[in-house]
């Protein structure tokens, strides 16, 4: 009978085992036999519950898949634009991940000593009047503060009734047409031609090509073009090149100068500067004058 390879393994480990336990008997004392002996066993259980756990064959038998039931939103046809915004609303609102919730501490459990203490331990009167007092002032504070958003609530100034906003539209429309979704045509794709790897003549590789049959699609026998599509088939006709270049035209008068805005705040500047007299020519008359006026030459 022939052992696995495990099987072989472990009849080997038992006898390298026993020959050692053997040795150790005959030429160690008592207390060292004791001690390996102990050992090698613990050794040997653990070996042989690891080789129990994982030399086993695996188990390859895959379950079954079984078909979940439909969810809300599955339906038999397409959404329609109304129900593909009501659910983004609701994945935006229910989708995300709730929110991790923290563990509240553990209150710390109260000893033996402090239980007994707390039981023998009496009650003085002032701590009932303190309880009582405490009761009255908490009484009084919430009937002040009831008044106070009693006198808050009351509008200042009185307005007109609130009316809502118009319905704001929402972001997220799909364009959806009412139209059919495009369905491929019955017949198509069509099969690619069946080609010989080679021809032994050119005479017969041309008449397998010139007799070999071309499926049209029906779409496209009916179909019929416009007048932009026949316009874009044709060839385009360029202009015919001119056999003397033509000459340039005469310039009649003169271009105009255009200035830009800083250009034209410039000009103005220097026109009011060039505008004003000059000062050198205004000291020298008045030098003339006053002298003319002093000999008398000028009345």
């Amino acid at each position: 009978m022939k052992l696995s390879p495990e099987r072989s393994s472990y009849r080997l480990f038992e006898i390298v085992v026993f020959i050692s336990i053997n040795i150790l008997v005959f030429f160690w004392p008592t207390t060292t036999q004791h001690f390996l002996i102990c050992k090698m066993s613990s050794r040997w259980a653990r070996w042989q519950q690891w080789v129990d756990v994982n030399a086993r064959p695996k188990n390859m038998h895959v379950a079954p898949s079984i078909r979940q039931p439909p969810t809300r939103w599955q339906k038999p046809g397409p959404m329609d634009r109304q129900q593909w915004i009501n659910f983004h609303r609701w994945a935006e609102r229910n989708a995300r991940p709730a929110p991790p919730q923290k563990a509240p501490k553990p209150k710390p459990m109260p000893t033996q000593r402090q239980l007994t203490q707390e039981h023998l331990q009496p009650h003085s009167p002032l701590l009932y009047m303190y309880i009582a007092s405490k009761m009255h002032a908490n009484r009084h504070r919430q009937e002040e503060s009831h008044d106070f958003i009693a006198n808050l609530s009351q509008p200042k100034v009185r307005r007109k009734k609130h009316v809502n906003p118009p319905k704001r539209e929402y972001p997220y429309r799909p364009q959806l047409c009412n139209r059919a979704p495009p369905r491929p045509e019955p017949g198509r794709p069509v099969e690619k031609p069946k080609v010989p790897c080679c021809f032994q003549h050119e005479i017969l590789k041309i008449n397998f090509w010139s007799n070999i049959d071309f499926k049209i699609s029906t779409n496209a026998l009916k179909a019929k073009a416009s007048k932009k599509i026949v316009e874009l088939a044709k060839p385009r006709t360029y202009p015919r090149k001119l056999h003397c270049p033509l000459p340039e035209k005469p310039i009649d008068r003169i271009l105009k100068r255009k200035m830009s805005a800083k250009q034209w705040r410039d000009h103005q500047m220097r026109l009011k500067a060039l505008s004003q007299p000059n000062a050198r020519i205004l000291d020298e008359l008045s030098s003339r004058y006053n002298y003319y006026k002093q000999f008398g030459i000028l009345s």
